[in-house]
């Protein structure tokens, strides 16, 4: 006989963008500022053109990022030929000001204690969170002549702090599905700069790294 065990009314498996519970929360609807196939669920997104009409990703190179909450999904989007989400610029979009919701994290998200919330400005992870107040780069193969290449070389061998020479033990972050190996020459690659820290919004302490995704209370 099956028997219910567990009454919490938070979310166990969450979704970019996903409300983690039942909790109250604020939503409001917005335009989508950005073009076709831009816009991500469980995105911090910033004011648009037409404050409180339109919302788009923030943009280092834009001075005004005045967060107006976190992109919250809706089961009635439609994928491309991909099969990737592609939500349409132009269209009205939930955006949670209030409550928790799982959020999209930077490659850079570790799990600890500090609930300090950190904004991606630029590249791919724009509008997404981190808690480390850093930016986050990858190593990834090349060939010899590329601008920035080092060479891997064994430990220990003589020359292995010269310009232009790594351990393979020295390398933090390498590209998906790479192996770095003595003799390989490598260059590294700026994945997103140095976050901006946010005030309203921070960590709970539930994530899910592999997936991306943690939550985070806006707006208490």
């Amino acid at each position: 006989m099956a028997a219910q065990l567990d009454y919490s009314y938070d979310t166990p498996k969450g979704v970019p963008g996903g409300i983690y519970d039942l909790s109250f929360s604020d939503i409001v609807t917005r335009m989508n500022g950005e073009a076709d196939g831009v816009m991500g669920y469980g995105r911090a997104v910033v004011e648009g053109s037409s404050p409180a009409d339109d919302v788009r990703l923030p943009d280092a190179q834009q001075a005004r990022n005045v967060v107006a909450g976190i992109t919250a999904a809706l089961p009635n989007t439609e994928q491309d030929t991909g099969g990737r989400l592609s939500i349409a610029g132009g269209r009205p979009l939930s955006i949670m000001t209030k409550g928790r919701i799982w959020a999209g994290v930077g490659p850079g998200f570790v799990q600890k204690y500090s609930r300090d919330a950190y904004l991606i400005m630029d590249g791919e992870y724009r509008g997404c969170l981190t808690n480390e107040a850093k930016g986050y780069s990858i190593w990834e193969p090349c060939s010899a002549e590329t601008e920035g290449a080092v060479e891997i070389v064994e430990e220990g061998q003589d020359g292995e702090h010269a310009d232009g020479k790594i351990t393979a033990s020295k390398l933090d972050h390498v590209a998906e599905g790479y192996e770095p190996k003595v003799g390989d020459y490598i260059v590294t690659r700026i994945i997103y700069a140095k976050p901006t820290k946010l005030s309203g919004i921070e960590f709970t302490g539930v994530s899910d790294p592999e997936n991306g995704i943690a939550v985070v209370e806006i707006g208490k």
